[in-house]
């Protein structure tokens, strides 16, 4: 990611390493139709989550 920016960029590179852990090898250069959705739940579940934790700390100070 080119544009991370950089004050969070240790919680970013961490994030990204807990995602990408357990993918344990190369990621292949295109999707079949049924990995595509795969990928676009995830997406979606994982962007949910962001948001989750961000009204958290906000409800929290």
């Amino acid at each position: 990611m080119h544009h991370a920016p950089k004050s969070g960029s240790v919680w970013f590179e961490k994030l990204k390493g807990e995602i990408l852990a357990p993918l344990s090898g190369r990621i292949p250069n295109t999707f079949s139709l049924e990995e595509q959705g795969l990928f676009a739940v995830g997406y979606y579940h994982q962007r949910n989550e962001l948001f989750k934790k961000k009204e958290e700390l906000s409800q929290g100070e």
